[in-house]
């Protein structure tokens, strides 16, 4: 990390540290690092791209959260569902805004 730290500085870009965090598996030992005297965080999860990371293989947390953001796109839209559209655009909206949401990064 140090090392990738100062060839960033080399050619002008700075790592943010505030922002930077460590997660390890159950194969690393968790230790603490040090960049520039400041410690980086250690996390055992952490959103990325809007999909929870975590250090276990347990997959509910995601699946839940998935769930409830899902939810709260589909309550946004209510005034939609509940208008007088042909149901075909209705089909259409809950298959580009709610289910869209859910599957975002399934396939990782």
């Amino acid at each position: 990390m140090e090392e990738l730290c100062n060839k960033s500085s080399k050619i002008d870009l700075k790592m943010n540290l505030s922002k930077t965090k460590v997660m390890c598996n159950q194969h690393a030992s968790k230790k603490e690092i040090k960049i520039n005297g400041e410690t980086i965080g250690i996390v055992d999860e952490y959103v990325y791209l809007v999909q929870l990371k975590t250090s276990n293989t347990k997959l509910m947390e995601e699946i839940n959260r998935r769930c409830k953001m899902m939810w709260s796109s589909f309550e946004r839209l209510h005034f939609i569902f509940k208008s007088e559209l042909p149901m075909c655009l209705k089909r259409k909206v809950y298959n580009q805004c709610v289910l869209s949401v859910m599957m975002y990064g399934c396939e990782t």
